[in-house]
């Protein structure tokens, strides 16, 4: 089984919003140390194609990037292949769409407090909390915020983005963050290399 993360992006999605967001997207996927593959569709259906091809060179972790039409032809390539059993393959779906009305009939809450109440019924090894319009900016916090998340799940939480440096890690662990994704202040020169673990 390959451990690499098999990325399909729909660009149209969104009307064609998604294109202009997935440097980003890529950004924040890089930052979680994961081996990625991305491609993009070329034509409608490609995804149920490019699933399929993929499961037969061995790639079982998908992620979806585009909205309801590419998460259903991700599924439908997904149910259709015969090479491995479907309870072997991670579906992850970041959703670009108009509607998202997967995301919505899943009851996938869009408001934070409520999706780390529902996290809580699930046997997770941690949350990452990430505020993408932060990622890269160094422009600091919602300290209040986070501790009010920090406050609402069991489980342990990594937060991410607009850490400006050590000054805001040490603000971090006094809330009971369990970790931070410091890939900015670190590339700057905020926070040392030596100093992580």
């Amino acid at each position: 089984m390959n451990n690499t993360w098999y990325i399909i992006i729909n660009p149209t999605s969104g009307g064609g919003k998604t294109k202009k967001k997935i440097n980003k997207i890529l950004k924040i996927i890089s930052q979680y140390n994961l081996i990625i593959k991305t491609v993009n569709t070329q034509y409608p259906h490609h995804e149920e194609e490019l699933v399929e091809k993929a499961i037969k060179l061995g790639y079982y972790n998908f992620i979806c990037v585009g909205g309801d039409g590419t998460i259903h032809h991700m599924i439908n390539g997904i149910m259709k292949q015969k090479h491995i059993d479907t309870s072997e393959i991670k579906l992850a779906v970041i959703p670009t769409g108009t509607g998202n009305d997967w995301v919505k009939n899943y009851n996938i809450p869009k408001d934070p407090k409520k999706f780390l109440s529902e996290l809580d019924r699930y046997d997770l090894d941690g949350i990452i909390v990430l505020f993408l319009d932060k990622v890269g900016t160094g422009s600091g916090m919602d300290l209040e915020f986070l501790e009010e998340l920090r406050g609402m799940s069991v489980h342990p939480m990594i937060f991410g983005g607009g850490i400006r440096g050590l000054e805001d890690l040490d603000r971090l662990k006094n809330i009971g963050m369990d970790g931070a994704l410091v890939a900015t202040a670190v590339h700057n020169g905020k926070i040392p290399l030596d100093l992580l673990s």
